[in-house]
């Protein structure tokens, strides 16, 4: 309480953050603000985000201003933080929660892991198929490789013979899947 017996604004809890975490990120949001400050715990995550979302998100039908959070006094960009700003009056009408912020960019983050994670897989197996398809074939596996299209097409001709085939259409298939290895590898 200031000197004219009035409540020092600091102090006023509508201007109080409320800080809530989740997996990767923290988010301090001024409850009536409408803007928040969403702390990751890795500054490569916090950079991918803003990478990804970009400068508008749209979190719960609410459009989010983001951008790379700086310092108050020292203007320094923090690293691991982002600012969200969606405004006061959307804030009065249509509140974004803490729970909603935390999981909008948990969930980015998490998104963006498993896209990295996929490209990786994809990029090992391209390299793999390169590689097995770059070493010529031994006449020994062209050889083994017709025989085995030979046994298929009697198998497919004479029904289920102990090649583990549940009917005559799988040993079809295997039949052409053979033949398509047999040309490549020739």
């Amino acid at each position: 309480v200031g000197a004219s017996g009035r409540r020092d604004r600091r102090e006023d809890p509508k201007r109080q953050a409320v800080e809530k975490s989740g997996e990767y990120v923290s988010v301090r949001k001024h409850s009536s603000m409408g803007c928040a400050v969403v702390s990751f715990r890795d500054p490569a995550d916090r950079a991918a985000v803003l990478k990804e979302v970009g400068a508008k998100a749209v979190i719960n039908g609410i459009t989010v201003d983001i951008q790379a959070h700086h310092e108050k006094g020292t203007k320094q960009e923090v690293l691991t933080d982002l600012f969200a700003a969606w405004g006061r009056k959307v804030e009065k009408t249509t509140p974004l929660s803490e729970e909603e912020l935390v999981n909008f960019f948990d969930t980015c983050r998490l998104e963006i892991a498993k896209e990295a994670a996929g490209e990786d897989e994809e990029s090992e197996e391209e390299d793999e198929d390169e590689a097995a398809d770059s070493e010529p074939a031994s006449s020994e596996e062209v050889d083994d490789d017709v025989d085995g299209v030979e046994q298929a097409e009697k198998g497919a001709e004479e029904g289920f013979q102990g090649r583990n085939l549940k009917s005559s259409s799988n040993a079809q298939d295997e039949v052409v899947t053979m033949k398509a290895h047999v040309r490549c590898m020739s």
